[in-house]
């Protein structure tokens, strides 16, 4: 069973200081403004990524850990999103989503036999208004305060999707297209040492924080 508070939620990182220090190829679409501005017909509307890839950069050390950033800008559909925490030996990747998206398939997945820590997976949300989410099993932390989080199961075989990790969000969806109530939230059994630009957000919460909301109701 998730508990719910109402606690303020802390500030994000600047996303425009993230902007500057991410190298091109980190960004998707990785156009510059102007290109995106006369290319707006010849976009693609959807993409599949497989994260970190050979060629990315840590943008900073935690301890031991790579840290790998990525801007998803405007971006409202990804097929599918595979995030490998320990391909490039144990990495913390971050999302910095900007806008409404809908993921169809995100899968949180590690090359040991060990199960993913959920800090290696952080999803900060920005000016946004609906994330949706489709997963069986996803460990993650994440921070999205102006967004409204809808889970959906993705795999038929089993009836609940499983999150393990946090979630900080302004309402959880759980009903309509974007969102079920068929989900399992468990808490970590431990958390390991947050990237610098999250330290704020410790101690981790229980298993959900609702951003000045005591409770949470379905959509209507």
């Amino acid at each position: 069973m998730a508990n719910y508070t109402g606690i303020k939620i802390p500030e994000l990182p600047e996303l425009e200081l993230i902007k500057q220090r991410l190298p091109e190829h980190h960004y998707f679409p990785s156009i510059t403004e102007e290109e995106r501005d006369d290319n707006d017909d010849d976009q693609e509307e959807t993409i599949s990524l497989e994260l970190p890839r050979e060629e990315d950069e840590a943008t900073e050390k935690q301890g031991i850990k790579n840290v790998y950033e990525y801007l998803i800008d405007d971006i409202e559909q990804i097929d599918s999103l595979t995030i490998n925490s320990d391909s490039h030996g144990e990495s913390v990747i971050i999302l910095h989503i900007v806008g409404d998206t809908n993921i169809s398939e995100i899968v949180h997945q590690c090359q040991s036999s060990n199960d993913c820590s959920p800090e290696n997976l952080i999803i900060v949300g920005y000016e946004g208004s609906k994330m949706c989410l489709n997963f069986d099993n996803l460990g993650a932390l994440i921070v999205a305060p102006q967004h409204q989080l809808g889970i959906k199961n993705k795999n038929s075989d089993q009836e609940l999707a499983q999150f393990t990790g946090s979630i900080w969000v302004d309402k959880l969806s759980t009903d309509g297209d974007c969102g079920r109530d068929q989900v399992q939230f468990q808490e970590a059994w431990k958390w390991g040492d947050l990237p610098t630009q999250f330290q704020s957000i410790n101690p981790i919460p229980k298993l959900i924080q609702v951003h000045l909301r005591d409770s949470i109701t379905p959509d209507s």
